[in-house]
């Protein structure tokens, strides 16, 4: 995802003046980059931060979240860096999709579901479905 000319930050504060990191710096635009690691664990990289975020499953019900940002070395603890608009801004971001994600488990829990049709945008979804069934079926 590109950010908009001009700005260095994904956060409730525009270009809350954090610093880049070392591998953002001096680039003409910015943008976010997302990885998938299969089989529970996303990593979002912004120019001020990366945030990982592991999926625990412990119940049908219930998944432990959790989500650890790393920042600049100057960043931390400099009391004139204020790191929480971009933590804010993706602990939101994290809820919107976990709100997503109960929804569905909702529907599928339903004694009248049988089987799901992604669309192509939903591929990403397809290949990890086959994905799990492939290796519960193998275990």
């Amino acid at each position: 995802m590109s950010l908009a000319p001009g700005m260095t930050a994904v956060s409730f504060k525009q270009n809350e003046g954090l610093p880049l990191l070392a591998s953002m710096e001096n680039l003409d635009h910015y943008s976010v980059f997302g990885a998938y690691v299969y089989p529970n664990m996303l990593i979002d990289v912004n120019p001020t931060l990366v945030a990982v975020t592991a999926y625990i499953p412990r119940t049908p019900t219930h998944t432990t979240i959790i989500t650890t940002y790393l920042f600049p070395a100057e960043a931390i603890g400099n009391p004139a860096m204020d790191i929480m608009p971009a933590v804010e801004f993706n602990d939101l971001v994290n809820h919107q999709d976990i709100d997503v994600s109960e929804r569905v488990q909702r529907g599928v829990a339903s004694k009248s579901f049988k089987r799901a049709y992604h669309s192509e945008m939903e591929k990403y979804a397809q290949r990890f479905v086959k994905q799990y069934r492939q290796d519960i079926t193998n275990s």
